[in-house]
């Protein structure tokens, strides 16, 4: 997780501008998301967030696109582990979070691996998870703050991630914001229309989201192309990869 700050010029800035931030992070510093920081007070933000184990960018303005909720830099082991886990699993978990799915496999694969490295990509995905919820889920629950501040205890700490895990955003809201995002996978390109649940699926496995072929390709041959103009329906997860972003 990481704080990223832009100054008003390159040459002497006055202030800086909170483009990215940790919710948990600016409720300590009475800060919110494009607010401007005097120059006076910014070595103090930085050292605060330094403290609190961010990362701070300093960048200078650019026409960047501003993509809301960017799918976090895990690590390439972790990344693998959620390509490579039985696909089952990956599709019980749909409607799930990326975080959310992340911590389910690590949590899965260090119950059957039990080694250092098993540990290690679970304590990565838990460490995701609960930045998740500090960047994401506080601002849609007033009980969530008060929990998460209370992380060192093992007891509670264990009951928040129980918490995290059974959280679920309102995803029809969420997929709507994304209609006319277009994406390729495959030989296809998709366009998002709109929230889809199959009823011949329960709870989160039949949250999936409803897409619209807008152009074939071939870029892979043992991939099939799907006839032009037509709908289907595609998992949260598959989405959310090949846009490179949360849905929700």
């Amino acid at each position: 997780m990481y704080v990223e700050l832009v100054p008003d010029c390159e040459q002497s800035p006055q202030k800086f501008k909170i483009v990215h931030a940790p919710t948990y992070l600016l409720l300590d510093i009475n800060y919110k998301l494009g607010d401007y920081i005097p120059a006076s007070d910014i070595y103090l933000i930085v050292n605060h967030a330094v403290s609190l184990g961010y990362q701070v960018k300093i960048c200078l303005n650019s026409k960047k696109e501003n993509i809301p909720y960017p799918l976090p830099a895990i690590s390439n082991e972790l990344a693998d582990l959620m390509i490579d886990y039985p696909s089952d699993l990956k599709m019980r978990s749909n409607g799930m979070v990326f975080e959310q799915r992340a911590y389910l496999m690590s949590k899965c694969h260090h119950e059957v691996c039990q080694d250092t490295e098993s540990k290690t990509l679970l304590k990565e995905a838990e460490y995701w998870l609960v930045n998740y919820a500090r960047e994401v889920i506080t601002q849609e629950c007033n009980y969530l703050p008060d929990i998460l501040t209370k992380l060192d205890n093992p007891v509670v700490r264990s009951m928040a991630i129980n918490t995290l895990m059974v959280w679920q955003p309102n995803w029809k809201k969420a997929i709507s914001q994304h209609a006319g995002s277009k994406f390729e996978a495959g030989n296809n390109e998709f366009e998002v229309i709109s929230y889809y649940h199959n009823q011949e699926k329960k709870g989160r496995e039949g949250v999936m989201v409803l897409c619209r072929v807008t152009k074939n390709m071939n870029n892979y041959p043992e991939f099939p192309t799907f006839p032009l103009n037509t709908n289907c329906t595609l998992g949260t997860y598959q989405v959310e990869n090949a846009l490179n972003r949360r849905l929700a």
